[in-house]
């Protein structure tokens, strides 16, 4: 246990093990922090509820679980990109933030080198309730997406766009989201957007879905919420709601990992609404390059948007004024397989800088939206004169898995340029950021 000894000596804070088992301390935290996800056996989970089963992972888990992680994917567990930094502390905490803290993690180590002791049933901690994933309050209607077979042998994964609609004629106000994944052996995570102008269904190509990637190809197709297992309901703050026009719909994107077997999914969308407009309005505003014609856009420092091959830290910088006094409540940073680091901030007229957001390790499989915590007048503030800023940071080599996957995937010999689109081969560098005024 050379590395548990090591992270052990290097935690900040001193902790006493004591007599420290699975019963008195280390269970409680697997429940807290773990379960949510690791609670049955699935295409991207297996269940952590016994100390036989954490003793013999330990290394792992401790390598992944660490607040600096290791430098090869999976580098976070629970997978939760945000980091701060000397260069980025957000003035307000993400809610639902799901990391182990040092003590925890400085618990668990002291438990593995001791031995993993089970210790006594009968001094059991109590149990935390493990994280709430079911979406509260009324009205709220489920909205099913059409049943979807992944094929046999199928070993590719696979990006499926379902439309769906609320069947509201007038406008409604959204409050609040969370999926009900239907097989939670093979999706991996999803992405809603809004669609506006209902274009998803005739995009439609077979089972009731089409196939996508990066977005879902409907014009002002904004992301709204990313979920991913054991994620919590994405919660708008109080008193305020999103407008989804009606007539309108939804898209909903779910990333299949296929387990080689037949599987059939039949996820849903819960959705919590008001009919009438509430005292505060937010939106998802797109802060960066999206589509083809943005890698000229003045806006983009770095004009033209190019990342060369072979080029292990490519730059791009988007820069837009603000639209507006608002305050920000979350940002869905977002890249696709090039992506190394996505910073978001804001810049006060050249005289200060104030950091939203930064994932110094980008990963396309493990995508969230980060909410902030805190009142309205503790919420960052974005006010009329201001810049967000958008840094994105890229690794165009095949030292880059995702990359190299990619490449082979696409049968191509080595990387290729990269210019901003919505395909596969393409690149994005954009924070939808979610705004309440």
């Amino acid at each position: 246990m050379i590395a548990a000894l090591a992270l052990l000596t290097a935690c900040k804070a001193p902790v006493d093990i004591g007599d420290v088992t699975w019963h008195s301390a280390i269970r409680p935290i697997i429940v807290e922090r773990c379960t949510g996800c690791h609670a049955t056996e699935g295409g991207i989970s297996f269940p952590l509820d016994d100390p036989a089963t954490i003793a013999a992972l330990g290394d792992t888990i401790i390598a992944v679980a660490a607040p600096e992680g290791d430098d090869a994917p999976p580098y976070y567990m629970p997978p939760f990109g945000a980091r701060e930094s000397a260069e980025c502390t957000p003035t307000a905490p993400f809610r639902n933030d799901p990391r182990l803290s040092s003590e925890q993690i400085a618990l668990l180590v002291g438990w593995l080198d001791a031995g993993a002791p089970v210790g006594e049933e009968a001094d059991a901690a109590p149990l935390p309730e493990p994280p709430a994933t079911e979406l509260i309050g009324t009205p709220q209607v489920s909205l099913d997406l059409p049943s979807y077979t992944l094929q046999a042998g199928l070993d590719d994964d696979q990006y499926r766009c379902f439309p769906v609609s609320g069947g509201n004629p007038a406008d409604v106000w959204v409050t609040g989201m969370q999926i009900l994944p239907g097989n939670d052996k093979v999706v991996h995570h999803v992405v809603v957007f809004n669609d506006p102008s209902n274009q998803g269904p005739a995009k439609i190509t077979d089972q009731g879905s089409y196939p996508c990637f990066g977005d879902a190809g409907v014009d002002g197709g904004n992301i709204l919420f990313a979920w991913a297992p054991g994620g919590q309901p994405f919660e708008l703050p109080e008193d305020a709601g999103m407008r989804v026009a009606g007539g309108g719909g939804l898209v909903v994107q779910v990333h299949y990992s296929p387990d080689g077997t037949e599987q059939t999914d039949q996820s849903a969308l819960a959705v919590r609404y008001s009919e009438q407009p509430l005292a505060r309005s937010a939106e998802m505003r797109v802060i960066g390059a999206v589509f083809e014609q943005d890698g000229s856009n003045p806006w983009l420092e770095t004009a033209p948007f190019s990342i060369a091959p072979g080029d292990s830290d490519a730059v791009e910088i988007w820069r837009q004024p603000a639209d507006g006094t608002a305050r920000v409540f979350s940002v869905f940073p977002h890249m696709h397989l090039a992506g190394r680091q996505i910073t978001v901030s804001i810049e006060r007229g050249g005289a200060s800088e104030e950091c939203l957001l930064d994932v110094p390790k980008w990963d396309f499989n493990w995508q969230f939206s980060y909410s902030y915590d805190g009142s309205f007048e503790q919420l960052p503030e974005i006010r009329e004169g201001d810049e967000i800023v958008v840094e994105c940071h890229y690794d165009n080599t095949v030292d880059n898995p995702q990359i190299a996957e990619m490449l082979d995937t696409l049968g191509y010999s080595g990387p290729q340029t990269i210019t901003v689109g919505e395909d596969t081969l393409d690149e994005m560098c954009v924070a939808i950021v979610g705004v309440v005024f």
